[in-house]
């Protein structure tokens, strides 16, 4: 005997997050049960979590700004994936395709943002950087996101070992 566990047709879902139910805090628990999953070596899907997360969010937003929630969940959905997938142009025509021109300028502007706020990072770490953000000048063209992260890191490393009044984290040893 096999069992199938579905959601109920009522519950959190990627579709209901257009409607003014109340699913406050689903999508901080989707972004920490994935975290939690990915961090312990599980592998998965990026795409549906991310619209997930990001279609809750704008759904949150809305109610806390009093913005409809169709427009704000429509901008998180596509949005979040913008900004992990450094990916802002592709994601404002995904959204044409999915939710119509109708409010293209708000989403190309919350696609655009996100990507702006997300720096040199991503769910893709092979991806090339084809213009360095203004946040980080000293990354260059070319480099892929790993090589960015792992500069970055290598600067609050040394940064923390300068600061440190501990000698043997100023030696390295």
């Amino acid at each position: 005997m096999s069992y199938c566990l579905a959601a109920p047709p009522d519950g959190a879902s990627i579709l209901n997050f257009f409607h003014l139910d109340d699913y406050t805090w689903s999508w901080l628990w989707k972004l920490a049960f994935t975290a939690a999953a990915l961090s312990t070596g599980f592998k998965g899907g990026e795409v549906t979590p991310l619209f997930f997360i990001g279609v809750g969010l704008g759904h949150t937003l809305s109610i806390l700004l009093s913005v409809p929630t169709d427009l704000l969940a429509a901008v998180g959905f596509v949005a979040v994936f913008a900004g992990a997938a450094n990916t802002p142009l592709a994601c404002t025509f995904m959204e044409v395709e999915l939710f119509g021109a109708t409010d293209v300028i708000y989403i190309a502007t919350g696609c655009f943002i996100a990507y702006l706020c997300s720096g040199h990072s991503g769910i893709y770490l092979s991806q090339r950087i084809g213009i360095p953000k203004a946040a980080h000048p000293h990354i260059t063209a070319g480099m892929a996101l790993r090589q960015a992260r792992d500069f970055i890191g290598r600067r609050v490393r040394k940064t923390d070992t300068q600061t440190s009044c501990d000698p043997a984290a100023q030696t390295g040893k």
